[in-house]
């Protein structure tokens, strides 16, 4: 696991301990969004927010476990700025739009847990991968395409539950994802990844040229060393003495 990665899984999993140890809905009151915008700072903290119960338990571990795959290969393909843009950048992204959704609608709505910037970094991926083939659950051999098209839909029926039309706008980031990670929008992974090493290849092609160089130079220095050496060196009998 990469460390930025890491540092996400750590503290979404210390925020479900914390909440569960304390009750009282935990750490939904001051990390939680809602569309009052009460807590301007929730657009960004929500994915650590939880309600602390045994329910939430299963959810939480299924989201660490897959951020840890997707947030390493986001972080290793992307970098650790693009890795952390998409986890906090989607997340703001669903905030707003379940506030737009609120205000349409005149009904309240409200953000919680991982999901959303999990999921929309599994878009990114599948987007990219989307012949990959991973073990959905650790028991079905499934393509990261609809491994995408299910972290979506979770996120759909998860949060539109009474207000469907705030769990399509909340789904909407891991669509962009997607297409982001076909390189829809930015330049994909693979040509970052490939870039990468056609540079590293380059440097590496530079250096033995280099070499290549320092190699003849130092062949040019010695022939030449020997033909002074030879042209300095008087001929058999050119110095005896005249009779």
């Amino acid at each position: 696991m990469s460390p930025v990665t890491a540092v996400l899984v750590v503290l979404i999993a210390g925020a479900y301990v914390a909440a569960w140890s304390t009750g009282s809905n935990g750490l939904l009151g001051p990390l939680g969004f809602t569309s009052d915008l009460s807590r301007p700072w929730s657009v960004l903290t929500f994915p650590f927010a939880c309600a602390g119960t045994g329910r939430e338990f299963f959810g939480i571990l299924c989201s660490v476990l897959w951020l840890s795959f997707v947030g390493t290969w986001a972080e290793r393909a992307l970098g650790r700025f693009h890795l952390l843009a998409w986890f906090f950048g989607t997340a703001v992204a669903a905030a707003f739009l379940a506030y737009l959704v609120a205000l349409a609608t005149g009904v309240p709505a409200s953000l919680y847990t991982a999901w959303i910037p999990v999921a929309a970094l599994t878009g990114l991926w599948a987007g990219h991968n989307p012949s990959q083939r991973v073990l959905f659950m650790f028991v079905i051999n499934i393509e990261a395409k609809w491994l995408a098209l299910i972290s979506g839909l979770v996120v759909m029926f998860a949060h539109g539950t009474g207000l469907p039309i705030l769990g399509i706008a909340v789904a909407l980031p891991v669509l962009v994802a997607w297409f982001a990670g076909k390189g829809a929008f930015v330049r994909s992974s693979r040509e970052v990844v490939s870039g990468r090493g056609q540079k590293a290849q380059s440097a590496k092609e530079f250096d033995e040229f280099i070499e290549k160089v320092r190699g003849k130079e130092k062949e040019r220095e010695e022939r030449d060393r020997l033909r002074r050496l030879l042209e300095g060196t008087p001929s058999d009998g050119s110095s005896d003495p005249e009779d």
